[in-house]
């Protein structure tokens, strides 16, 4: 444990630019692999690389900027203890690194809603950092009605309950289920989810 803290404290000590290039799928695979070599540079290269955009992404479900640091740590640890689990063939790096960030978000998600209503309906106007979404996933969200992909957003980016969406989007509670559902299940008939 102190040793899996260490490391990502090494990673974090380093902390510099954000740079991105086009195409990083794969340097972001041989990253995560050299993490599960062992390399606290690839941990390193992961925070310099990508560790602002992650963050941002713990800190709009979290918004709370000590909650979403502590998420980033938290999620960091597990990258470096898990990353020998990750497999190209299955997925994307940058699709196994960011569930792996939000699930920390969401461990440390009070349970009482983290923002007014007329706060929620501002973020539904937001949209994820287009490089953090696989291109495929970009297109069938922008295929997607209006409301099912506003839903689908809030839900899974902001991590907002149904109860909450409804609040948010001034729609009764069973139709807000309805666009999650069917925005899911087109997304995942778009992808070619089993």
């Amino acid at each position: 444990m102190a040793d899996d803290k260490s490391a990502v404290a090494a990673g974090a000590q380093a902390a510099g630019g954000s740079g991105h290039r086009p195409g990083v799928e794969a340097d972001l695979a041989t990253i995560v692999e050299g993490i599960a070599a062992g390399e606290r540079a690839a941990l390193k290269d992961l925070y310099d690389r990508f560790g602002a955009r992650l963050y941002g992404i713990a800190q709009r479900i979290l918004r709370d900027h000590g909650l979403a640091e502590d998420a980033l740590q938290d999620a960091f640890v597990k990258i470096w203890r898990n990353a020998g689990k990750y497999d190209r063939a299955r997925g994307s790096a940058l699709g196994w690194v960011v569930i792996i960030v939000r699930r920390a978000a969401f461990d440390l998600r009070p349970r009482e809603p983290v923002a007014e209503p007329a706060e929620m309906a501002a973020m539904a106007a937001e949209q994820p950092e287009a490089d953090m979404l696989d291109p495929g996933l970009a297109r069938a969200l922008a295929a997607l009605p209006e409301m099912q992909r506003r839903a689908l957003l809030l839900s899974y980016v902001y991590g907002m309950t149904h109860a909450e969406l409804a609040s948010a989007m001034g729609a009764p509670l069973g139709t807000v289920k309805s666009w999650v559902r069917r925005g899911a299940a087109t997304l995942k008939e778009a992808i070619g989810g089993d």
